[in-house]
């Protein structure tokens, strides 16, 4: 038996948080227990202001206050005229949260397209069935047609059988 122990510095760790990307606009960040931010994309942030005081948005406030009563959980929330979508996990050994963020219009752009996509694919099926439809029923009334085309003509000639066909065509 024997203990191995590895000492990594926090600001090794921080930084290779602050590297990751998630998409074009995604990034991690790292809060401690009260909501300080110890790493973040901008570098200003970093352990001068908590994310409660980001802005007075309420979206903010409102994922501020989920941070200390959830360990994980999904939200979003407004920041500088953006909206982004979080995912957060408290890492109780560190008393920090790992939030993963990234702008909603970004992570939702692809299902946008596969809406198009599935409404496009709706319409041309409502559409082509609505051609069979009227090819069947255009098929089944045609000898219908024919046979009343049929007695129209018949009764219209001045034979007796023209006069006991006389029907309202009108």
């Amino acid at each position: 038996h024997g203990l191995v122990c590895v000492t990594i510095p926090v600001d090794v760790i921080f930084q290779t948080v602050q590297n990751v990307t998630v998409g074009e606009s995604g990034f991690i960040f790292v809060l401690d227990k009260d909501g300080l931010i110890l790493s973040h994309k901008d570098d200003d942030l970093i352990l001068t202001k908590k994310f409660i005081e980001l802005s007075p948005e309420k979206s903010i406030q409102d994922l501020s206050m989920r941070f200390n009563e959830e360990h994980f959980g999904q939200s979003w929330y407004i920041y500088e005229g953006e909206t982004y979508y979080a995912s957060f996990s408290y890492i109780s050994r560190m008393k920090w949260i790992l939030c993963i963020a990234g702008e909603m219009r970004e992570l939702f752009e692809s299902v946008s397209q596969l809406v198009i996509i599935i409404a496009l694919v709706l319409l041309a099926n409502v559409v082509g069935s609505a051609l069979i439809v009227n090819a069947i029923v255009n098929r089944a009334v045609k000898p219908l047609r024919d046979t009343i085309s049929a007695l129209r003509l018949m009764s219209q000639s001045k034979d007796n059988l023209g006069k006991v066909l006389k029907i309202d065509s009108q």
